[in-house]
């Protein structure tokens, strides 16, 4: 329901006002992230290449995998990298499939390299599917098969040749593991063949943490990542310290200190007359990733910091924290917390720079920031 979709988007903008969420998956959003998160190694390669991959189907989940992992890659590449993402795509419309996602998002072909090969899956022999794949992707690159149908998607997979699947992995993208299609999985992951894997999206979204994953847990993680990358950056790192792990094995208490700075961020942009909306929806045709996002005046982004400090300071010093010449995680010591003209420079800049970066930050998730009488 993409209307219902737009109006949950919408109200989730507003979670920073107060102490009540609303958190609810959307499986057409929530599950392209849900596979990229799976198959991380697949989408962000360790080298920072841009992500290659085989699709084999018509599922409607097939294009939003196509923009997220697209879009994903416009907003986190290093600036000038023209690389792009390399997908090519196997099904019997996929050319018209291809033809009507750059009509939607004109600047897809900017991040994405999209190889449509025309082919019946079905009447296609197993040996034309195998060069089909080879001829167009080094081995090792990872095949993603999702079909209109959970049981057309899991016969493709097991007619599939062993000399296939052999080179590369190949993931059956269904929805969810019972009856029949709980017993043909079964087959797909039975460790006969250990590159072929069944992915069961709905499966994999219907749990706790899923709902968990809204827009305010998605900015706080990209704060975290953002803060990790910038300490890399100015040779202030120290793996030792427990605010410098990643978010997955990162304290509670530090989560939590991301999320209020996440949720804060909705507050602070409404405080100096701007409002987010929602930019990449199915429902607004076409979509422009490569406009410019706004830029906010020098004197807002100092404004908007010192915001960030007080909200900071007020946050660590209601669990107790106090002032400290050294950090003391357990002692609850911080150095920083002091008035924002006694920070030094380099200090000041880790709250700077994550303002200057919010727009982008916002645009990687579908969002623009507009001044409220645009």
């Amino acid at each position: 329901d993409l209307e219902l979709c737009e109006l949950l988007s919408r109200s989730g903008l507003e979670e920073g006002s107060g102490k009540t969420y609303l958190n609810y998956v959307n499986a057409q959003e929530a599950g392209p992230r849900a596979i990229m998160e799976a198959f991380r190694p697949v989408f962000e390669p360790s080298d920072g290449s841009p992500a290659t991959y085989v699709l084999i189907g018509s599922a409607d989940i097939n294009a939003q995998i196509t923009i997220e992992v697209a879009r994903s890659w416009w907003f986190t590449r290093d600036e000038g990298d023209t690389r792009r993402v390399l997908q090519v795509h196997l099904a019997h419309d996929a050319t018209s499939h291809a033809r009507r996602l750059t009509e939607a998002y004109p600047d897809l072909t900017l991040a994405c390299d999209l190889l449509p090969l025309d082919l019946n899956v079905d009447s296609a022999t197993s040996d034309e599917i195998r060069k089909a794949i080879e001829s167009n992707v080094p081995d090792h690159t990872t095949v993603f098969i999702a079909r209109q149908s959970e049981s057309a998607t899991l016969r493709t997979v097991l007619t599939l040749p062993d000399e296939l699947s052999s080179r590369f992995p190949i993931v059956a993208l269904t929805n969810r593991s019972v009856g029949t299609t709980a017993a043909l999985a079964e087959r797909v992951s039975s460790g006969q063949r250990p590159k072929v894997s069944n992915f069961a999206v709905l499966d994999q979204l219907c749990v706790p943490t899923a709902f968990m994953n809204s827009l305010n847990e998605r900015l706080a993680q990209t704060l975290h990542k953002s803060y990790l990358r910038d300490r890399l950056a100015d040779g202030t790192f120290d793996a030792t310290r427990k605010s410098h792990r990643e978010w997955d094995d990162l304290d509670e208490k530090f989560k939590e200190i991301n999320r209020d700075h996440a949720a804060g961020i909705f507050n602070r942009l409404d405080h100096f007359g701007y409002e987010i909306r929602p930019t990449d929806s199915w429902n607004q045709k076409p979509v422009s990733w490569d406009t410019e996002p706004i830029t906010f005046p020098a004197e807002q982004v100092e404004e908007m910091a010192k915001w960030e400090q007080e909200r900071w300071i007020k946050s660590l010093q209601g669990g107790g924290w106090k002032f400290g010449k050294q950090f003391r995680l357990e002692q609850q010591r911080h150095p920083d917390l002091v008035p924002w003209e006694e920070l030094t420079h380099a200090e000041q800049e880790k709250d700077r720079e994550p303002v200057r970066e919010l727009p982008r930050t916002l645009a990687r998730f579908g969002f623009v920031i507009v001044a409220k009488d645009d």
